[in-house]
């Protein structure tokens, strides 16, 4: 499968600085590269084909890996970057990845993985078990990575130790693009190795998965993978309708939606996820001017009176109940303190005023950075 990328922007954080590139194809590790870089260079490390490269994606032309083990050597460059590999890819912004981050050995987020949709990162969304990865590691020397795939799971390796072991990928996609990845800071890599087989992910699992149909997958019914079957807690809100994509500022100064203000704006069903949450990129991007959606859902009371809504977001949040604004919030990364994550979750509460019969609410919610979407959950009052 023949891939041409256009110059793409490098997000440094701020996402919107635009870096001049580099693009051109390269020999490495006996294969071609698509290589938009800053900076790049091969070198050699006695018989070892190496390559340096910083805030890229470079990518393997004409691959299109599904199941089986992708290897190699990372030399981790100074600063607070992050480094690792993507997979199954579509494109330049819709893929799998799991990263190293550079500065935070022995922290519990130091290994990451998380999807790619609409060239919109996601770890906000999927944090913890199963996303994270803590293990120590240290700059000035080589550290062997080892991916290996089987339908839905993942198991990453970090010098012959599982660092991270993903039940269910999040990417809907069978097989793709092969890249490696550096942001903000560079690495080396050497030694790379892709090699398409059966790899038995069970061993790594046993005991912690439990799936619809009973025991853990075999290999053999990789095509569905494991698909978890985590309970959703009472109350929560399974369903939104989100909207088309809205001016950043199209809310600034109004306390209160009215149907005039909805006139034109279209609507796309969305479910939540195994965490509870609808991943917004998973149908739209955005840009600086646009990065505003509705997210909208009905809740049905069979008498007035008050209700509790826990609810979560990223990364910033107004919340109308039946037209009405009842909170404004902002959860992006930094934003409360130096190592805040601004990670989803029913964290904040409001009470709901619903009247008898059908009730709207809307999170407005816009995105910056790291993740976007909201999970929301109705309960008895607090």
């Amino acid at each position: 499968m023949k891939q041409k990328f256009r110059r793409f922007v490098v997000g440094v954080l701020t996402i919107f600085v635009s870096i001049p590139l580099i693009a051109e194809d390269i020999q490495f590790a006996g294969q071609v590269w698509d290589i938009n870089s800053t900076s790049y260079k091969l070198e050699k490390d006695g018989d070892s084909d190496v390559l340096f490269f910083e805030n890229s994606n470079v990518w393997l032309k004409e691959s299109n890996f599904a199941n089986g083990e992708i290897s190699f050597s990372m030399w981790l460059g100074a600063g607070r970057g992050f480094s690792g590999v993507m997979f199954h890819g579509l494109d330049n912004n819709n893929y799998d990845e799991f990263y190293i981050r550079h500065h935070l050995s022995g922290e519990p987020d130091a290994v990451q993985y998380t999807p790619v949709f609409n060239g919109l990162s996601g770890w906000q969304l999927y944090a913890g078990k199963g996303y994270w990865g803590n293990t120590l590691f240290e700059r000035g020397r080589w550290i062997d990575v080892r991916l290996l795939l089987n339908g839905k799971r993942a198991v990453l390796l970090m010098d012959g130790r599982p660092i991270i072991k993903v039940p269910s990928l999040k990417f809907d996609k069978a097989s793709g693009l092969i890249g490696l990845k550096s942001r903000i800071s560079s690495v080396r890599v050497r030694d790379f190795k892709a090699e398409e087989k059966n790899v038995d992910l069970i061993p790594y699992f046993k005991g912690e998965i439990k799936t619809a149909s009973g025991p853990a997958l075999l290999p053999s019914e990789r095509d569905n993978g494991a698909k978890l079957t985590q309970q959703k807690p009472d109350g929560l809100i399974n369903k939104w309708q989100v909207s088309s994509l809205l001016a950043s500022n199209a809310l600034d100064g109004s306390a209160n939606i009215s149907k005039a203000m909805l006139d034109g704006v279209s609507w796309q069903p969305l479910l939540v996820e195994e965490n509870g949450a609808i991943n917004i990129a998973r149908v739209t991007g955005r840009t600086r001017a646009q990065n505003l959606v509705l997210a909208k859902a009905m809740i049905r009371a069979d008498v007035s009176g008050y209700k509790t809504l826990n609810f979560g977001y990223s990364d910033r949040v107004r919340i109308y109940v039946n037209g009405k604004l009842a909170y404004s919030g902002n959860n992006s990364w930094r934003s409360r303190d130096h190592r805040y994550l601004g990670t989803i979750g029913l964290f904040d509460s409001i009470p709901l005023d619903l009247k008898a019969g059908e009730n709207e609410i809307i999170m407005a919610v816009s995105e910056g950075f790291g993740g976007w979407g909201v999970t929301a959950q109705v309960t008895s009052l607090q």
